[in-house]
């Protein structure tokens, strides 16, 4: 029916159609042609077959067209303008909440329930990972998993980073210190690599895992600290999903 190339596109659409609500009209040989004079966006052109809007309401050929450097729209007297207007917002909103669940980037692990505890297997091996729907231009993958319940502040369990684009699933004790596929950094143990839950006996505490697409590799950042690997990846964060577990002795 019509093409979009990307999502940002598709919402530079809807802000010119609800732009329709403020109009002006000159008289073409009997037909209204209304006007919009637009940001230029080249190379972008939105049709709306006239096949699907006849079935709709008996509308002709050469129904709409619209260009987003000049919009321009060409209708026939009879139809109602409201109508038109309203149809195509309902196509461009339909179209963005598609391509935002289309988009959105997931992360599952098969070693315990989101939200779920953690088994005790886990407190020295890192569990399974296994994530989905990364955007377009990533380039690599970094995981940061951490305890904000712990006594001190904040407390970081595993820092990995230039994980290949290619690789989207982590068997369990990916997380080990020998492991050479990607880098890792130190932990709040002062310990490179995976050391999970150990909290004090009392209140449970919630664990984070967080996978991060990023739009490029970070290169050898010499064994970091989580300061030094958050501050190499500001501005390279494509995309980034979670989950929780939780743990208590």
């Amino acid at each position: 029916m019509w093409f979009l190339s990307d999502m940002s596109e598709q919402i530079y659409l809807l802000v010119v159609c609800m732009s329709f609500f403020q109009t002006r009209k000159r008289p073409n040989n009997g037909i209204n042609q209304t006007s919009y004079n637009v940001a230029p966006r080249s190379g972008t052109i939105i049709e709306v077959a006239s096949s699907t809007l006849r079935l709709q309401r008996g509308i002709p050929e050469e129904m709409f067209k619209i260009d987003l450097g000049e919009v321009v729209i060409l209708r026939p007297q009879s139809f109602n303008s409201h109508w038109v207007r309203a149809f195509l917002l309902c196509l461009i909103l339909a179209s963005c909440c598609q391509a935002a669940i289309a988009s959105a980037m997931t992360l599952a692990t098969s070693s315990f329930k989101n939200n779920g505890p953690i088994p005790a297997e886990f407190v020295r091996s890192s569990p399974a990972l296994e994530w989905g729907g990364a955007p377009k231009g990533t380039k690599s993958f970094a995981i940061i998993c951490h305890d904000p319940d712990a006594p001190n502040g904040d407390f970081v369990h595993w820092l990995a980073y230039d994980i290949p684009v290619a690789r989207l699933i982590l068997p369990v004790d990916a997380g080990n210190s020998a492991q050479q596929e990607f880098r890792q950094g130190i932990n709040g143990f002062d310990r490179l690599g995976w050391t999970g839950p150990m909290p004090p006996p009392g209140k449970v505490h919630h664990y984070y895992i967080t996978v991060y697409a990023l739009n490029s590799l970070l290169g050898d950042l010499h064994k970091p600290k989580i300061d030094t690997l958050k501050s190499a990846m500001n501005g390279h964060v494509l995309a980034q999903a979670s989950l929780m577990g939780t743990f208590s002795r």
